[in-house]
């Protein structure tokens, strides 16, 4: 008796990384302000700071200070 030759295949595919696990570099920063936990240098960019508000044409802008 001769064999068959299947037309289907098998193809067993790699194991995907679990992303639900991994905290990306924004979400360790937001949970670390959120409970006071040190991570380090917290931004990479400047820290603005409200200086004062004006009031131009009956709208309320905040003045920053970059640095």
């Amino acid at each position: 008796m001769a064999k068959e030759k299947s037309q289907f295949s098998t193809k067993i595919k790699g194991v995907k990384k679990d992303f639900g696990s991994v905290l990306t570099h924004q979400e360790r920063l937001t949970d670390a302000s959120l409970t006071n936990i040190s991570v380090g240098d917290t931004s990479k960019s400047s820290s603005m700071r409200v200086v004062r508000e004006e009031v131009i044409d009956g709208k309320r802008y905040k003045v920053l200070t970059v640095g």
